[in-house]
């Protein structure tokens, strides 16, 4: 694993948005549960899965596909019914920043082309976006409608290098959860893991994943992004 000033051939910079720019992961159990219980359906039939990473049309399949009694939804709507009660969460009680994370966006944007790539719906992205006062550093936002397949399809990493103008081997890409890790890494770009809060085998699988770690964007070195431009030309 590289350390972070060791990053070279750097043309672009893509972040991810939920559990990478805000600690918002923590928001998609509580949305899935509400979803569940005003159909019927009790959480424990989640049996300790995680959708951290995942669009909303992904989990919906996989409630379908493990709850009978969810047979009377089909896909779109469940998706729409996660996205509302999601948003709903998002706006009324605004997750707490990752360290460092609007002022890495912004940082990168003066250097280089920076965009998102989010597996959330372009509504989250958007109140994320302009939350943190980052819009106008963002050169291109792909969000879940752009993707016919989501993370860990590396569609949307792929579509966001190809908005910046930029091979996607040619991008370093900030992510945190491990379908997320997967699509950068399959996209061909330098993956830089966000590890703020993970133990045991969850910090093991983004590790292994990744060509960078830090816990944080506080982490990153001073000048990080003005040295990674500086070393590409």
């Amino acid at each position: 694993m590289r350390a972070a000033n060791e990053i070279e051939g750097i043309e672009a910079v893509i972040f991810d948005v939920d559990g990478t720019l805000v600690d918002s992961e923590p928001l998609t159990p509580l949305a899935i549960e509400a979803v569940l219980r005003a159909r019927g359906v009790a959480p424990d039939v989640l049996g300790g899965r995680c959708f951290a990473g995942l669009a909303w049309e992904s989990v919906a399949g996989q409630l379908l596909r493990a709850e009978p009694r969810l047979a009377g939804d089909d896909r779109p709507a469940l998706a729409q019914a996660l996205q509302r009660r999601y948003q709903q969460l998002l706006t009324t009680r605004f997750p707490a920043p990752i360290p460092g994370a609007a002022d890495a966006v912004r940082a990168a944007s003066r250097t280089l082309p920076t965009g998102i790539a989010s597996s959330s719906n372009r509504q989250s992205v958007e109140h994320v976006v302009g939350q943190l006062g980052i819009g106008s550093a963002c050169r291109a936002v792909i969000c879940a409608e752009d993707c016919a397949r989501g993370k860990p399809d590396p569609e949307c990493y792929l579509l966001a290098a190809r908005a910046l103008g930029c091979a996607p081997g040619r991008c370093l890409v900030f992510e945190d959860s491990g379908p997320g890790l997967q699509a950068a890494r399959a996209a061909g770009a330098v993956v830089t893991a966000i590890i703020r809060g993970k133990r045991g085998a969850a910090r093991d699988a983004a590790l292994a994943l990744a060509d960078v770690a830090v816990e944080d964007f506080a982490a990153l070195p001073a000048g990080f992004f003005e040295a990674i431009a500086s070393a590409a030309r």
